[in-house]
């Protein structure tokens, strides 16, 4: 079955999302989140939703999804043992340290690759399947078609893939942007969305990249039949009624059923798109007049006077719903106060196909053709479902229990006790097992009875035996109190880190190759021509005491001709060399490629000793790891993005492109330069020297 998966930013958006038909919430804690402006939840309040969870047979994943430094990793192994006892459903990881530490201490804890880890090719996925990965979240860059092509590689892990809400303009796990011009690091839930803001590009301020929303609609249906395991709404820092009509929406098309999406477009939509998945060059990508909530057409403007406009509806339209028009390019917000028909009646409401005369609040005239948008309804308010009657979750345990004649003899797979017991010939039958097994159900703080055989040792029958209540109701008492004892004991048990070597590696700046020596990476198709061409080495590729470093591209659409085009510039290289891994797929190329020597680069992220440990036990001749990039102070690109400049911002066609080409900008008195590489963007600083 497919995972319809919701975001939810609290517990009540988790719960219209089941409400809605999702199969699964995933959430971020209060600390460790990547989105940490959403409310996100206690591990009381998970503990509640996964009981909820249980009774409607659906699941919940827990987003550790940032990086994290060596004394958060010591501090969040507490967490990790509450979420093992609560036995979420996954956690979804992107500090590859941590996920080591959870495959080696929490081997019950299945293992999600957040998007922040940019798989997006094969090689990428079957690598994150070796770690121990059992589902991998793609990257939203990617088409249909490149979709088909991994499923069909990788038949035996499960893919997640994004079909609705916000696109990032950069890479997610890649952008440089929020961290360098604000000090918040979207690898740390801090993202600045510096992307939806404006620049000036010859003298024309724009959203330049600020991206469209992703809507999949009714093509999700075509992921489904390819085997996509999992399909993932975006969008924690929205409203319960957004998660509720996204997943009503989403499950009716999985379900075959009639869905109109009006109500979910106006929680909140940008204009929308089939994104990368679908007709990539049929529209242009970033909205760059509006960066905000659009909502849905309701109709054209057809006539306009100061105060009022007629608009010939394509939807319906009613009192106290919320407007929107754009004037002079500016957008104007207004609630529908006062509507009247062609005749000028007043109206509640406006149906599909009429022309009605509306009220404005403001005396601005409207163009004629002008369209109108519905930014919110006036009858789509959800009621709050109650959180107040939510019982938290106590794992199931397998519990056996031998009654002796003296003894109660109670044992689990982790504790046994025996307590004295006194018994009594009953008076009357009794029903001793039933009454044993419900009694023992019921648990304490961490545990409950799950699967419960019971045992009579004594010489007499079970109906013939009386137990005092209060006695076994004491036993059961003391027996989950200590089985809560040796958990909260394996809880306060903190994680231990070992130190590991940088190595001795050279100022990371200098290893840009000198044909390009802005962007950090090499292009081994471009190197391989350049060299090829009769260039020299030393002028496309960084040689330093007469060693070649050669950082891979953290981006590689065309992964076998890129790995096979490295493979050939190797063979041309006359001394010794260095190669440079930046994406989770080139673990996977070193793998099998032993005889080569390597050190971990800037955009495979190495942010505390656990994760340096790691790069060392699965890369073989790894002579060094650069530190996480954002707590030094190399300057790398602000955004990595598969959106083309040219065609997605300044909405100009394919035709006679190079796919090669840079441009400035500006943005309060700070200059950045657009650059274009094989239609690939990059967004640099321009620095005076």
């Amino acid at each position: 079955m497919t995972d319809l998966s919701l975001p939810a930013g609290s517990l009540q958006s988790a719960l219209q999302a089941f409400a809605g038909g999702a199969d699964s919430v995933y959430l971020g804690l209060k600390s460790f989140s990547a989105r940490k402006g959403a409310t996100n939840f206690t591990l009381e309040e998970v503990a509640k939703l996964k009981k909820e969870a249980v009774n409607q047979g659906k699941r919940v994943y827990i987003a550790l999804n940032t990086l994290l430094e060596d004394d958060e990793l010591i501090a969040l192994r507490p967490t990790l043992k509450e979420l093992e006892l609560l036995q979420v459903d996954a956690l979804i990881v992107q500090d590859l340290g941590l996920a080591s530490l959870l495959k080696r201490e929490f081997p019950t804890l299945p293992l999600h690759s957040s998007t922040q880890l940019a798989a997006h090719t094969i090689r990428g996925v079957k690598e994150l399947q070796n770690l121990g990965f059992s589902r991998v979240v793609l990257s939203r860059e990617l088409t249909f078609e490149e979709i088909k092509k991994i499923r069909e590689a990788c038949p035996s892990i499960e893919l997640k893939v994004f079909i609705h809400g916000a696109l990032c303009y950069g890479f997610s796990g890649l952008c440089m942007a929020s961290h360098h011009l604000t000090g918040r690091s979207a690898n740390r839930g801090e993202c600045a969305q510096i992307c939806r803001t404006w620049f000036t590009h010859e003298g024309e301020r724009g959203h330049y990249f600020s991206m469209s929303d992703l809507f999949l609609a009714e093509k999700v249906v075509k992921l489904k039949e390819i085997g996509i395991d999992a399909l993932k709404v975006e969008g924690r820092m929205k409203s319960p009624d957004y998660t509720y009509y996204a997943a009503r929406y989403y499950r009716d098309l999985l379900d075959n059923k009639e869905a109109s999406p009006i109500n979910l477009l106006t929680q909140f939509s940008r204009t929308p798109s089939k994104g990368w998945t679908f007709n990539r060059f049929k529209e242009p990508l970033v909205d760059t007049l509006y960066p905000g909530h659009k909502g849905v057409a309701v109709g054209q403007v057809v006539a306009s006077q100061e105060g009022s406009i007629i608009v010939l509806l394509e939807e319906e339209i009613a009192i106290r719903d919320g407007l929107l028009l754009f004037i002079e390019e500016k957008g104007e917000m207004f609630p529908l106060q006062r509507l009247f028909s062609s005749t000028n009646q007043p109206l509640f409401k406006g149906e599909r196909g009429e022309k009605v005369k509306i009220t404005l609040p403001f005396k601005r005239e409207v163009a004629i053709g002008k369209t109108l948008y519905q930014i919110s309804k006036h009858d789509t308010q959800r009621p709050l479902i109650s959180e107040g009657g939510l019982k938290p979750y106590r794992q199931p345990i397998a519990l056996k229990i031998v009654l002796q004649e003296e003894f109660l003899e109670l044992s689990s797979d982790t504790l046994t006790l025996k307590f004295p017991i006194v018994i009594q010939k009953a008076n009357k039958p009794q029903s001793l097992v039933d009454n044993i097994i419900q009694l023992f159900t019921s648990g304490g703080e961490h545990f409950e009875g799950g699967q419960i055989t019971f045992k009579n040792e004594t010489p007499l029958k079970g109906e013939e035996i009386f137990l005092p209540l209060s006695q076994l109701k004491s036993i059961r008492r003391t027996f989950y109190e200590e089985l809560d004892e040796v958990a909260k004991r394996e809880i306060k048990v903190p994680f231990t880190l070992t130190e590991g070597r940088w190595g001795d590696l050279p100022p990371r700046e200098r290893l840009s190759p000198p044909s390009d020596p802005r962007i950090p990476w090499v292009d081994t198709i471009e190197a391989l021509s350049l060299i090829k061409g009769g260039r020299p080495p030393e002028e496309v590729l960084a040689r330093i005491d007469g060693l070649f470093y050669i950082p891979l591209a953290p981006v590689t659409f065309d992964e076998e001709g890129y790995f096979k085009a490295l493979e050939e510039l190797l063979e041309l290289l006359d001394g010794e060399f260095l190669i440079g891994l930046n994406n989770i797929a080139h673990l996977n190329w070193a793998r099998e490629n032993k005889n080569y020597s390597y050190f971990g680069d800037i955009y495979l992220y190495c942010a505390n000793r656990a994760t340096l440990a790691f790069y060392y036990a699965v890369v073989e001749n790894l002579k060094g790891v650069y530190p996480w990039v954002e707590r030094t102070s190399i300057s790398l690109p602000l955004f990595i993005s598969r959106s083309c400049f040219r065609h997605d911002s300044l909405n100009k066609g394919c035709g006679g492109c190079s796919k090669n080409s840079e441009y400035t900008l500006e943005q309060s008195g700070k200059h950045y330069k657009v650059v274009v590489r094989n239609c690939l963007t990059l967004l640099l600083e321009e620095r005076g020297d």
